[in-house]
């Protein structure tokens, strides 16, 4: 009885020191790190603005973002009363916890307790010091969706795992609701779970000898996926009323966050030569894992199913390099992330077969289960703890935790710019549009929820043309340099733009001189920065 629940305290005992380290990087912060971070306080200032349907930055369009995350923290500023970017700042050790549970949950229904024991421990402490979080998967101090989402993915999985086991409605039920929740948290592990969902269901249903039996399983699958739809169509329906789904501005989709040459060096080290051998051994030697066949084709379907996603796109990724268009919605680096978090899921079971591998040279039977006999987990776990050790200082010392730290004070420190942020959020109106340089932007308008007549692309919507934006931008510009008043405020009013950021170290086109010809008045000034208002 012992050797069954010691995983599970040994488990918590890692996850609170997992989480402990995480909160020390964020408990003092007020600002978070990093741009995706900036936007998504606008997003939450938005939701608190009641304006959380319509695009937070860009006017007149509609809602692109998924909103549970900044739904989330904005809910936690309006009771706790902390500022909008504290709680972005300090909210991700809390929501990610969500990661190291759904992962053991997970690996535990695959195999067994011991098994997601060292899955958790890879997942919490072998991380790469060198890579950020979205190069591996691993328990990350900053509350970005994507990787909130690990959590939901996992927690999913499991739902459907039970309805495919159990084929009754109430799993169903469950399984469509958390779908849809991974939705409204991040697109890509959704899309990743319809296909697992799709793909294990045809599967399991094939192998079924009953007619009934099949019928019960495809209607069920059907029924999973009209409640994630229901779930999610406050949300996706405005999308596809708008837009249709036309990909307009193809940069953020296109953006490769992990180059090839650092998914090539990641290829190397312990967990993706586990990760190998361990899928070798599932078509090949299935026996060495000494699990009951239906987990061992659960784990061939669902880790297939995300290696397998990874190296389509990998070939979507050549062809559209080659010249030819293709359209695509998701980030390459995001089905990269997933492939990392299948190398995860098989570590716990790939070091036991290992394990029980060795020990077949030294025994001639093993036992059918962990549970049974545990000596395969001896080894394993002194290797692993001696590596953890090994690791500690490392760990620490991870650029997810001391590179943004020191980005989420550098931000906090400019206080010319945070001064500019409070007097946006004061003084703006919620549908006020700014045009304003590029940092003044990011960093004061973006986190306000106040509009911008145009957004870095990375951060604006697919469906918008972000290039009409952009060339109006220049036009306003153009007008201003010229003194031409009536042009600039023609294509001003034409795009609703209010104020204008004008740094202190002024260019020839943006002097004072010139603003005031173009009947633009100052109502801001500090060291850093201007505004003006037409």
């Amino acid at each position: 009885m012992l050797v069954q629940r010691a995983p599970f305290a040994l488990a918590l005992i890692l996850i609170a020191l997992a989480f402990w380290d995480a909160v020390q990087v964020t408990q003092d912060l007020s600002w978070p790190p990093t741009d995706e971070l900036l936007r998504d306080t606008g997003l939450a200032q938005a939701i608190l603005d009641g304006q959380g349907d319509a695009d937070a930055h860009i006017p007149g369009e509609v809602s692109w973002n998924n909103p549970a995350v900044p739904w989330l923290v904005a809910q936690t500023s309006a009771l706790s009363g902390l500022p909008l970017p504290e709680v972005y700042a300090k909210a991700g050790p809390y929501l990610n916890l969500l990661g190291p549970l759904g992962l053991f949950l997970l690996v535990f229904m695959l195999s067994e307790q011991w098994t997601a024991l060292i899955a958790l421990a890879a997942y919490l402490f072998l991380a790469n010091p060198q890579q950020t979080a979205l190069h591996q998967a691993t328990y990350s101090a900053w509350p970005w969706s994507w990787a909130v989402a690990q959590g939901m993915f996992f927690f999913s999985t499991c739902a459907i795992l039970h309805m495919l086991r159990r084929q009754t409605w109430v799993p169903a039920l469950l399984s469509g609701l958390l779908l849809g929740l991974t939705l409204l948290v991040d697109t890509v592990p959704a899309f990743l779970l319809v296909v697992f969902l799709c793909v294990a269901g045809g599967f399991f249903a094939w192998r079924t000898t009953g007619g009934a039996e099949r019928r019960r399983i495809l209607v069920l699958c059907l029924l999973t996926l009209l409640i994630a739809l229901a779930v999610t169509a406050p949300f996706v329906w405005p999308l596809l009323q708008t837009y249709g789904f036309q990909i307009r501005n193809s940069v953020p989709t296109q953006v490769l966050a992990v180059a090839p040459g650092r998914m090539a060096d990641n290829l190397l080290g312990l967990r993706p030569l586990v990760f190998f051998l361990s899928m070798i051994a599932l078509w090949l030697f299935p026996g060495l894992f000494g699990l009951p066949w239906r987990r061992i084709l659960e784990l061939r379907v669902l880790l297939s199913t995300m290696a397998g996603l990874l190296l389509l796109s990998l070939v979507l990724h050549g062809i559209r390099l080659a010249g030819l268009s293709l359209p695509q919605f998701f980030p390459l680096h995001f089905f990269y992330l997933y492939y990392r978090i299948a190398e995860t899921i098989v570590f716990g079971a790939g070091m036991l077969m290992l394990a029980r591998t060795l020990m077949l040279l030294f025994v001639r039977e093993l036992p059918p289960r962990l549970s049974a006999d545990p000596r395969p987990v001896v080894p394993v776990l002194l290797i692993l703890m001696a590596m953890m050790l090994s690791h500690g200082e490392a760990h620490r010392q991870r650029l997810d935790f001391t590179g943004y730290r020191q980005m989420a004070m550098d931000t906090a420190s400019d206080e010319d710019t945070v001064a500019l942020y409070h007097w946006i959020l004061d003084n703006a109106a919620t549908d006020a549009v700014f045009l304003a340089d590029g940092r003044a932007r990011m960093a004061a308008v973006t986190p306000s929820g106040r509009k911008v007549l145009v957004h870095d692309p990375v951060y604006t919507s697919p469906f918008v043309d972000a290039g009409e934006r952009s060339r109006a931008e220049s036009e306003l510009l153009a007008f201003m340099r010229q003194g031409d008043e009536a042009g600039f405020n023609a294509l001003a009013e034409q795009y609703q733009v209010r104020y204008l950021i004008l740094p202190a170290a002024l260019k020839p086109c943006c002097s004072p001189e010139t603003a005031t010809r173009l009947g633009l008045s100052q109502v801001y000034e500090n060291p850093q920065w201007r505004i003006y208002r037409r």
